[in-house]
């Protein structure tokens, strides 16, 4: 079983003693959890989160499930937007364990990668199409304003960066001279180049306007929403990676 699963229950009880609702999108043996955090305000802005795509990947499902953890850094943004977390995608991967091998906690069981063929017509993992669904009625019914999402990067060790589509160069920028104040210069950095399309690397720890099939680029390059990944650095401790996610997110100028 992987280490995320403890955390889902217990998570989402956490959310709901803090106000939030708690939805479901349900196919089969596949149940997504929801949580939507009503604003403050009457709005009809919204920032969205998701994670939990590679289950290897632990700490971005970890992070967004402990309330307490990562509340303070949505305060701010709760007081005027709503918020809707999508803590774990993957529903396959949540039955391994997390060392396991890719192909349990990566892929479904026709080998789709979980983080494939989002807003195409090609075969798609069940919590894609179902999430793919989901977004496009935020979309129609709410002004989702920006996107974070939550990954580990599993090319070089050690190593944290970003990947950044529709964000405009002096918000990029922003985010990355407030990131390199939070985050020791030994950890940023992006030297490995595999799979980058069409995109350039900037200032050496950011990604920008590469283009893949990806969720991310579902959101901003289809949707045209401003899209910021968090890449934690992959082989350092849990707490250590989720720093990395936080400080990306506070580093976020909404």
């Amino acid at each position: 079983m992987n280490i995320v699963h403890s955390y889902i229950n217990p998570g989402l009880k956490g959310w709901r003693k803090k106000g939030a609702r708690i939805h479901y999108l349900k196919k089969g043996d596949v149940d997504i959890s929801i949580i939507f955090i009503k604003s403050k305000k009457r709005t009809k802005n919204l920032f969205l989160i998701s994670t939990g795509f590679h289950l290897e990947e632990t700490s971005g499902p970890i992070f967004i499930l402990d309330s307490k953890r990562i509340y303070p850094s949505l305060k701010k943004l709760h007081e005027r937007m709503n918020i809707v977390l999508i803590p774990v995608i993957n529903q396959i991967g949540l039955k391994f364990d997390e060392k396991g091998p890719d192909k349990y906690l990566r892929y479904n069981e026709k080998g789709i990668n979980y983080n494939s063929n989002w807003g195409s017509n090609r075969e798609k993992c069940i919590e894609v199409s179902l999430l793919e669904k989901y977004v496009l009625s935020l979309f129609a019914k709410y002004n989702i304003i920006f996107v974070f999402s939550l990954h580990e990067d599993s090319t070089e060790f050690g190593k944290g960066y970003l990947w950044m589509n529709k964000i405009v160069k002096d918000k990029r920028l922003e985010i990355q001279e407030k990131l390199k104040k939070r985050i020791p210069e030994n950890i940023l950095g992006m030297r490995n180049r595999i799979g980058l399309r069409k995109g350039f690397v900037e200032n050496g720890i950011a990604i920008v306007n590469s283009k893949d099939d990806s969720f991310e680029n579902f959101t901003s390059e289809i949707l045209g929403i401003p899209t910021l990944l968090s890449e934690a650095p992959f082989g350092l401790s849990l707490s250590q990676r989720i720093f990395f996610h936080r400080a990306s997110l506070n580093s976020i100028p909404l």
